[in-house]
């Protein structure tokens, strides 16, 4: 196998791996919400919200916006902080990668902070947004739901642990049900697709200062969805092609090269099955992958450490 496919198919593991350590974050996130929303609706005295004024009702709300808000917010803004720390580490790994990689060519040092604004500033091709405005939208829409939900009893006249039910969840479907699990299973799509975003982002600004070419790299497992079997292997022009993400939560990534036809991209099993026992006892905890969302959870540090293994 081409070595710097390799190293980008590794790359991207570790990614998945990033990934998942941000959605634990996000997890501890809305446990915060939780317990905070919960001792708010303790003090809720009626026996059917349908019997409280609509002052109390107004009141209500606010109170349980603005403490939704206010954890939202640190989510948001140490998700900005980690997005900046990453385009720094991410740009020295490929700085480093193509000098080892193709040592007569030269990756000039790109200033990180411009670097990043400029994946804020390019529209994400999986749903044409702005990273920044996808992020702050999807906050913005949990705190309104969780208006959303108390209206929706009120006006349904249900008791306080109807209430509870609707925003939490029931025991007997292990809490799954509730509106903190869909703003849960929404908050770790919306941050997959824009790590992977800032993650081409960055990778492209490297590889097209020494390759005039990319093609489109989708490692095919049961999750690789149609739109990114359909582009794996086309080649396209830097400046001139798509760059991932493709769609919510895609992880393609991009494979430069100055020949005309790219290598043959092999299927996910296959690929893992040629890697190295430490490789795959590292991303994997020495389980067998069947896809990359089996990587583990690793934070920045940890990441910046995988440099020489992903280049071994």
């Amino acid at each position: 196998m081409d070595p710097l496919l390799n190293v980008i198919l590794r790359h991207q593991i570790y990614l998945e791996g990033l990934k998942g350590g941000r959605n634990l974050q996000l997890v501890q996130t809305i446990a915060q919400l939780d317990k905070a929303l919960r001792t708010q609706l303790a003090f809720v005295d009626y026996d059917s919200l349908g019997d409280m004024t609509k002052t109390a009702l107004v009141k209500l709300i606010a109170e349980l916006k603005r403490t939704a808000r206010t954890v939202f917010d640190v989510w948001l803004n140490e998700l900005i902080r980690w997005l900046q720390e990453y385009v720094t580490v991410d740009e020295d790994f490929w700085r480093f990668a193509y000098s080892v990689l193709e040592p007569t060519k030269t990756v000039e040092k790109d200033d990180p902070e411009k670097l990043y604004g400029t994946a804020m500033a390019f529209p994400m091709a999986a749903n044409g947004i702005l990273a920044l405005s996808f992020l702050k939208g999807y906050s913005i829409l949990a705190v309104e739901k969780i208006g959303q939900a108390v209206n929706q009893s009120y006006a349904n006249a249900e008791t306080p642990r109807q209430l509870t039910q609707r925003l939490f969840g029931t025991k007997d479907r292990r809490y799954t049900n509730g509106l903190t699990a869909m703003l849960l299973r929404q908050g770790d799509a919306v941050s997959d697709t824009i790590i992977q975003h800032v993650a081409a982002q960055v990778h492209a600004s490297a590889a097209a200062k020494i390759f005039e070419r990319y093609s489109w790299c989708s490692v095919i497992d049961d999750g690789t969805t149609q739109i990114c079997r359909d582009r794996n292997g086309k080649v396209y022009l830097f400046g001139n092609g798509p760059v991932p993400p493709a769609h919510i939560r895609c992880r393609s990534s991009i494979f430069p090269f100055n020949g005309t036809v790219a290598p043959d991209m092999p299927g996910f099993k296959s690929w893992a099955s040629s890697q190295s026992e430490v490789f795959i006892n590292d991303a994997f905890d020495g389980n067998a992958p069947s896809r990359y969302e089996n990587a583990k959870a690793i934070n920045l540090a940890e990441y910046r450490a995988k440099r020489s293994l992903i280049l071994s």
